[in-house]
Parts: structure tokens; C-alpha cells; sequence
């Protein structure tokens, strides 16, 4: 079974890499695929039946291809971006923290399709060392994907949590002139706040296009 013609949307996706990698990522995906689970073994085990190979050579191709530097996860981003995005005249990236396991966090931007959440770009990072950098851990996560929505033509409205209610966090949003709905705390409730007096209130200044006509309630 060839995976690039079994689906045919990773050729377009994985165009730009080398044809080994191509293959090796194909032949990873539909493996994942056929297995619906995200468990190195299992993806290992499916992955010799395809390519008749022995199971720990499997696993060992599928580990190195994983520990790969040479493989450019932010522009399979960027690909995925121009593909769910091609159709969208504003893209819904939904952002959150996940866990995985009881060792990593995960943050992740979803595409938000119809009822459908499909990622399309994650960094991972050991607990304990979230607590003394997360908000650059954010930050830095997001001039990434925005570089990549830039690269892909994608225009994008930023949805996120209450966590994400933080001055800095929206001053970045602002000054990268993205789009955004973040959920926050309001105190006074019943009250209705234009986005020109809640970014106000924030110390933050909106951008001459911005469109502050709506309000935003509690």
C-alpha cells in the first residue's frame, strides 16, 4: 500500500519536505490512522505489516523519525494552515493547555471546522518547568504561528481560555494585530463593556482597523 495515494491529501500537505521524509511520514501517518491511538507501539506494530519489516525496526525508524531535527514541524504547520484556512475567510484557532501523561504539558492551537478541532501545531514541555516560564513559553508560541499564518495568506481569530486573561497576553495579541475573543473576569456583573473600554481598562490601544462596535458581555 502506497499512503501518498491511499490519501492523497498528505501529498499536498508534505509536498515541500524530501521525498524520504515524505515517505517516512506518510507511511507514520497512515499507520496512526489505522490503529486510531497515539501509542508508539501499537503505530510500530501496524508500521511492519506494511512495510513487511521486523517490529523493533519499526519502532526504531519510527523513534528516529520522531527525534528528527532535519524535519521542520512549523512549516507541516504552515501547510496545514494554508490547507483548513484555503476556504475560510477567518480562521478559529482555539488555544489551550493540555496534559500528557503526569510528566508534560502540552499547548496546542486547534483549526476549528464545522464540529470538527483539528491541531495544527503543539509545543510540549516538562512541568515543573512551566511554572517559571510559561507566559514566555506562550508568547513565543504565538509569534510562531502567527509567522505561519503570515506565510500561509491565513487570517486567524484567536479563541482562548480564561488563563489567557493576562495584560501582557492581550497586549501581544494587540501589537502582532490579531484577531481575538478571550474569556474574562468580569466583577460588576449585568455590566456591558465596549472592546474600546475593556482594552482601556487594560492599558492596551486598539488598532485603527480594529472594529469596536460590538459589545462584549460578561
Amino acid at each position: 500500500m502506497n499512503p501518498l495515494r491511499r490519501y492523497p491529501v498528505l501529498s499536498s500537505l508534505l509536498r515541500p519536505f524530501r521525498r524520504s521524509q515524505q515517505k517516512t511520514c506518510a507511511a507514520l501517518v497512515a499507520a496512526l490512522c489505522q490503529v486510531a491511538q497515539a501509542s508508539s507501539f501499537a503505530i510500530a506494530g501496524h508500521l511492519s505489516c506494511l512495510t513487511e519489516v521486523q517490529f523493533g525496526s519499526a519502532l526504531t525508524r519510527l523513534y528516529r523519525f520522531l527525534r528528527n531535527e532535519r524535519f521542520d514541524n512549523w512549516l507541516l504547520t504552515e501547510q496545514m494552515l494554508r490547507l483548513v484556512g484555503k476556504d475560510q475567510k477567518c480562521l478559529l484557532l482555539a488555544l489551550d493547555w493540555t496534559c500528557w501523561q503526569d510528566r508534560f504539558s502540552v499547548l496546542t492551537a486547534s483549526a476549528c471546522i464545522g464540529t470538527r478541532s483539528i491541531p495544527v501545531a503543539s509545543s510540549a514541555c516538562i512541568k515543573r518547568n512551566l511554572a517559571r516560564s510559561q507566559n514566555l513559553w506562550e508568547e513565543t508560541f504565538l509569534r510562531l504561528m502567527v509567522d505561519r499564518l503570515r506565510a500561509a495568506g491565513v487570517s486567524a481569530i484567536w479563541l482562548c481560555d480564561r488563563g489567557f486573561h493576562r495584560v501582557a497576553w492581550l497586549k501581544r495579541l494587540v501589537e502582532l494585530e490579531q484577531h481575538f475573543v478571550v474569556r474574562v473576569r468580569v466583577k460588576s456583573c449585568g455590566k456591558r463593556f465596549s472592546a474600546s473600554l475593556l482594552c482601556a481598562s487594560f492599558h492596551l490601544t486598539l488598532p485603527r482597523h480594529f472594529d469596536s462596535s460590538p459589545d462584549l458581555a460578561r
